[in-house]
């Protein structure tokens, strides 16, 4: 009789594919709040930049060129003052800060949320990497009885 592979103690060890199906879990759940928290950080910044553009577009509403006059007032629907112009873009500066404030809010949640989700990933390498070490140790005793039972 010989003993079985390492491999398939541990394919026939229901516990140990029960963690590393948690393992996998935990590595998604790891990977998916990772892009959702590099995600919130990249809005930042590209809320920042935008922001700065028309901060700097915003003082020079009045000396602008024919074609981005008629570009605002054409999505003002008429056409409009140096004052109305310079209150749109106003509006929008307004929504981009109002937006930068929300992501902003959001950041340490999805960075607590990461830390949390991480533990949980340790915990389950952990349990997985005991488990994989007692069907070693169970292989191990195994192949040493097999060794035995050949040399008797």
């Amino acid at each position: 009789m010989t003993a079985p592979t390492l491999k398939e103690l541990c394919d026939a060890n229901e516990e140990y594919a029960t963690f590393q199906a948690e393992r996998a879990q935990a590595r998604e759940d790891v990977e998916r709040e990772k892009r959702e928290f590099r995600g919130k950080t990249y809005e930042l910044k590209e809320i920042g930049l935008i922001s700065d553009i028309l901060l700097a577009k915003q003082f020079d509403i009045g000396n602008l060129e024919d074609a981005e006059t008629m570009k605002i007032d054409d999505l003002m629907g008429d056409p409009g003052t140096v004052e109305c112009r310079y209150e749109m873009l106003e509006s929008y500066i307004t929504k981009l800060d109002d937006r930068r404030i929300a992501v902003f809010a959001d950041v340490p949640e999805h960075l607590a949320k990461l830390k949390d989700l991480e533990t949980k990933l340790e915990m389950a390498r952990a349990k997985t990497h005991a488990k994989w070490r007692a069907i070693v140790e169970e292989y191990e005793a195994l192949k040493k009885a097999e060794k035995e039972s050949e040399e008797s």
